[in-house]
């Protein structure tokens, strides 16, 4: 007998968290390391640490989402 293999992907939701991870990661890298560049040095900006970056990536993807999430469940609570 042969075994028939499924279409959908167990490991797919692992996949994303792993990827929305990684991009945060690296946008927070990308935030910290050139606040502390740009900032600190022409502008005598004080300097952040890592954790200053990931909050403040942190709350302009809630500011980007919260309004988005909003309107597609306003706009889909008006459907017939």
């Amino acid at each position: 007998m042969t075994e028939q293999h499924s279409t959908t992907r167990p490991n797919r939701p692992v996949r994303a968290i792993m990827m929305t991870m990684g991009f945060l990661i690296c946008g927070d890298l990308l935030l910290h390391w050139s606040w502390n560049t740009l900032a600190t040095g022409p502008f005598t900006i004080p300097g952040i640490q890592f954790k200053h970056a990931l909050a403040l990536e942190l709350f302009l993807v809630a500011v980007y989402l919260i309004p988005n999430a909003a309107s597609q469940l306003i706009a889909g609570s008006h459907k017939p």
